[in-house]
């Protein structure tokens, strides 16, 4: 989840959200941690890059695994599904009144995301079935929950970032215990919004305003970018490790104070190597690697309205998968590389 003045989802996101899936400086702290059983001047320039793009999204697919009926020029927030071609769109979940951060587990079962709860101050981590079957709250707590992680290895474990006790700190929760208890990992850790694991499932990801590479069970955490070695402006958030977990996408605000804006860039996880993959005058934001590393799907609002592209890892070949005139966030690649989860507002034609 962002924060304000990004473009990313957060609790600075406006009302009317909805996720689809698309088929197809730096603060340094000493934090320890440890597995504790808990109960309970010159204008920028575009790339010279042809983007192509998919038709524009216009109907619901006939074959959805879900039977909800689509009301005409209704604002649906929830979960759909669409192949890559922008084909095939389908309905799995509703969202209430807005749904964040959407992430499949490892195995493709299941599919991860913030649901804000009636009461806009209480955010919730809800799982559900691939397929839209078999809703649960993960999380049961009236304060903040966020930034769903599943923990590599382990497909049924799913770690939250939560405001429940003293500070910002990561819980765990095992699908396949009925009662679904949650455990504290962390403490004291502060932690931010975002949170990514690295494929190793012993290394994250966490940023609010910067990055941070952390590591369980012990209390060193180091910046990702080093100081020095990018403008004191640029600050990073939404941190995507390579399946490979050699480098790190992440996006990043940066320029003089009047003309910022937001770009993916990629870093070596040693903190070396850094490059700006999206560098023109548009916000580009939270990119997500693909499986087999070739690609990086990310938001853009480079066409006016904020959609999904896609990109391969060095900044080339750019394709626009969305044309839904509203603002297309948080894309995530499915296990397979089928699907691309992302958050929308959008109205719709009749079914």
């Amino acid at each position: 989840m962002g924060r304000p003045g990004t473009a990313r989802t957060g609790i600075a996101i406006a009302i009317g959200l909805s996720i689809f899936i698309i088929g197809g400086g730096i603060v340094s702290l000493t934090i320890g941690w440890s597995w504790i059983s808990s109960s309970p001047g010159t204008e920028a320039v575009e790339p010279v890059l042809s983007v192509q793009t998919t038709p524009a999204l216009s109907r619901i697919h006939d074959d959805c695994p879900t039977s909800d009926p689509i009301v005409s020029g209704a604002v649906l927030r929830g979960i759909y599904r669409m192949r890559s071609d922008g084909t095939e769109l389908c309905l799995l979940a509703t969202a209430g009144i807005r749904a964040d951060n959407p992430v499949w587990s490892p195995d493709g079962r299941y599919i991860a995301f913030v649901r804000v709860m009636a009461d806009i101050n209480n955010f919730e981590v809800v799982v559900i079935n691939a397929d839209g079957t078999d809703e649960r709250n993960v999380s049961n707590s009236p304060g903040n929950d966020s930034a769903p992680a599943w923990l590599p290895g382990y497909p049924h474990t799913l770690t939250f970032v939560s405001d429940r006790g003293s500070g910002q700190n990561l819980y765990r929760v095992d699908l396949s215990d009925d009662d679904l208890t949650i455990l504290s990992v962390t403490r004291d850790a502060a932690l931010g919004f975002d949170l990514e694991w690295a494929p190793d499932g012993l290394h994250f990801a966490t940023s609010s305003s910067h990055i941070s590479i952390r590591h369980i069970g012990r209390s060193a955490v180091r910046p990702l970018v080093p100081t020095g070695l990018i403008p004191e402006q640029l600050s990073g958030i939404w941190p995507s490790w390579s399946p490979d977990g050699r480098r790190i996408a992440f996006e990043a605000d940066h320029g003089a104070s009047d003309k910022r804006n937001h770009d993916i860039f990629v870093i070596d996880a040693d903190g070396t190597n850094i490059n700006n993959l999206t560098d023109n005058s548009d916000d580009d934001n939270a990119p997500s690697w693909s499986p087999n590393e070739r690609r990086i799907v990310f938001a853009s609002n480079r066409g006016g309205f904020r959609d999904i592209y896609v990109m391969d890892d060095n900044g080339a070949n750019v394709v626009q998968l969305t044309d839904l005139q509203t603002d297309a966030m948080d894309p995530a690649w499915s296990p397979d590389g089928t699907y691309i989860v992302f958050t929308t507002a959008r109205e719709w034609a009749s079914h």
